[in-house]
């Protein structure tokens, strides 16, 4: 069987600021070399399409380093061929001032795609959801947990019908009250590449989104579901519009932002076993409550790279030259900490 992929560059962020001079020049890293991956076997029997996004560091010589599983569709065996390739991958290295230095924060969406495969929902797969819709219609939850899990072993699922379990994955953990895996659903249902859903289902997911991500305190990611979900046609954030302008509020306000966190915990891809990831809406951490071994604190900033041991009894203030940037701490399994946000001086 042949077969095709197609690589979706979602950011490709900038190099590392080494002084803190606005009038510094810089120029991003820029690709010379980019492979396709190879199609994991596994999955090519089974005819199972997906995604992977990745976080990386371009380094002074071109090279990619730590990649870091961000989301996926749910196939280790997709994480493993998207890791495996983009470390093959070249660049020429980011410039500061006609100086190579790394790139430290750069994300890419590899989707594998069958060539010549459908993309949306057969008819096939709509008796399949229907069936399973009509019976969490009856309340019968365990039953519709069984038929979901016996359709995501079904061969051939597109990307668009893999949108359309995960939504029915995360109706179901709503109905259990499983807000984490819930969340992991609604996630995975919206990063589906095009327009697999209506707009009713896509705003309602995003609603469901913003609600989730700001139970779980991840106020970052709940700003970014809102501003898209204010892009789909038709939709309504009157309810949560006074939600969001309580968020700016709080990250205004000289409260400190806490976040209960443990390694492991994040079930949106398989490969999370060693780590957790954040975005901070501020520029000053802390971590305290450690609870387990923790690795080290690794800060992947727009202009910057900075790795430090975790610990507590350490503030780390983040310049504003450095831009956005994601915290992750590494650890053994089922450490558990708090993550603090510190008010801006």
């Amino acid at each position: 069987m042949r077969m095709c992929f197609w690589l979706l560059v979602l950011t490709l962020i900038a190099p590392i600021a080494i002084a803190d001079s606005s009038s510094s020049h810089r120029i991003y890293a820029k690709p010379v070399k980019r492979t396709a991956p190879d199609y994991p076997s596994s999955e090519l029997r089974k005819g199972q399409q997906g995604w992977v996004e990745l976080n990386y560091v371009v380094t002074k010589e071109g090279k990619v380093v730590d990649p870091v599983v961000e989301a996926s569709s749910g196939s280790l065996a997709f994480e493993r061929a998207a890791i495996k390739t983009v470390k093959r991958w070249r660049y020429e290295p980011a410039l500061l001032d006609g100086e190579p230095i790394q790139q430290s924060k750069t994300k890419v969406r590899i989707s594998f795609a069958l060539e010549g495969a459908e993309t949306g929902v057969s008819r096939r797969f709509h008796r399949t959801y229907r069936k399973i819709d009509e019976t969490l219609e009856r309340g019968e939850i365990d039953s519709a947990t069984l038929q979901l899990e016996e359709a995501f072993q079904l061969k051939g699922l597109t990307l668009g019908e893999l949108s359309w379990l995960w939504a029915l994955r995360a109706r179901i953990a709503g109905i259990q009250g499983d807000r984490e895996q819930q969340l992991v659903a609604v996630r995975r249902a919206l990063a589906v590449p095009g327009d697999f859903i209506p707009d009713k289902l896509r705003s309602g997911l995003l609603t469901t989104q913003v609600v989730l991500e700001i139970q779980e305190k991840n106020f970052a990611a709940a700003l970014d579901a809102y501003s898209t979900l204010k892009a789909v046609e038709g939709a309504d954030t009157s309810k949560l519009d006074p939600v969001v302008d309580k968020i700016h509020a709080l990250v205004g306000s000289d409260r400190p932002l806490g976040v209960a966190a443990e390694i492991g915990g994040d079930r949106s891809c398989e490969t999370c076993a060693s780590q957790w990831r954040y975005r901070p809406m501020r520029r000053a951490i802390e971590i305290t409550e450690i609870d387990g071994t923790l690795g080290n604190l690794e800060l992947r900033c727009e202009w910057q790279r900075y790795v430090d041991e975790a610990r507590e009894d350490v503030a780390w203030e983040i310049p504003a030259s450095w831009g956005e940037c994601s915290v992750v701490v590494h650890g053994e399994a089922g450490a558990t900490f708090k993550l603090v946000e510190l008010p801006d001086a």
